[in-house]
């Protein structure tokens, strides 16, 4: 059974500076630069985020035809490192996890819904953004981005019980992908000390190369095949000072990845010549996300 994970982490680019109260007076824009105001420097900022997911397996070319449910829970951190000038933002974003959940998975049969496996499922699930982005406006800061994505996901599943027979063993599957994102932020202040955020975000698939443990020399390489990612957020950020800032964020977005293509294996055998067919199913991920944040700009 193998799943594709390619869940994205948005840029988060948080930002503000004082001004004198000359420039923006007796608005709730005082006290913030504009843009364009904006000098040259670094800010790196690092949240931890509590991340829910919900996805299905779907393989309508076995016989019988069956699919799958699962929901799990990561923490997980994300550091953002970017480099600003007054519109051109240059940036390093990841995602690693912390403590990696564990849910129960189902495998249930179309024909009369009758659930024939269950397994317990964790991964271990990484990515590494880099991406370049022009930022504009005045009362609100709005910045396009794209970029690249590397990803790589390892799932383990254990205690088997198939037709209500414990099995014993462990299947291990890695996903290596690259995909390119492409991606809008936004961010406003509403005071002095307070602004509010806003993003969404689009990832393509280029490549990616699987293998499970469970079926020894196989490896499934794809290209993008009706495959994407999308991804929301918003939020809000406290100033404590030009250096130091907070921030609470929720997220959320869908993945769809096709899978493969069945792939064929043929076995000699002084008995009798025989075909495998193998396949990695059709994935769907739900994920929503609660994070909260420090920055820390110099």
């Amino acid at each position: 059974m193998i799943i594709a994970l390619i869940i994205m982490g948005a840029p988060a680019l948080l930002f503000s500076e004082e001004t004198s109260g000359s420039e923006m007076p007796n608005t709730p824009l005082a006290g913030l630069k504009t843009v364009q105001e904006i000098k040259n420097k670094f800010s790196c900022n690092l949240q931890l985020a509590v991340e829910f997911l919900n996805y299905t397996e779907t393989d309508m070319e076995l016989t019988p035809a069956q699919h799958s449910k699962s929901d799990s829970m990561n923490i997980v951190s994300h550091i953002n490192a970017v480099y600003k000038t007054n519109h051109l933002r240059i940036g390093i974003n990841s995602t690693l996890p912390i403590v990696i959940g564990q849910g129960e998975e189902k495998w249930t049969r179309y024909q009369d819904n009758f659930t024939f496996q269950k397994d317990k499922l964790n991964y271990y699930w990484e990515r590494i953004d880099t991406y370049l982005g022009y930022s504009f406006g005045k009362i609100a800061e709005n910045t396009f981005y794209a970029g690249i994505r590397a990803s790589e996901g390892i799932q383990r599943r254990t205690d088997f019980i198939s037709f209500g027979v414990p099995i014993t063993g462990t299947s291990t599957e890695k996903i290596y992908s690259t995909g390119q994102i492409y991606g809008y932020s936004g961010e406003r202040a509403i005071t002095p000390f307070f602004s509010v955020n806003w993003g969404a975000e689009l990832c393509l698939p280029i490549n990616s190369r699987v293998t499970n443990s469970g079926m020894p020399g196989i490896v499934f390489k794809n290209k993008n095949r009706n495959a994407y990612t999308t991804k929301v957020k918003t939020g809000v950020t406290y100033k404590k000072n030009d250096k130091i800032s907070f921030s609470f964020e929720i997220y959320g977005g869908k993945m769809i990845w096709e899978g493969s293509k069945v792939k064929t294996i043929r076995t000699y055998d002084p008995l009798g010549d025989y075909d495998t067919y193998y396949k990695w199913p059709r994935n769907e991920t739900n994920y929503t996300g609660i994070s909260f944040g420090l920055r820390y700009s110099f």
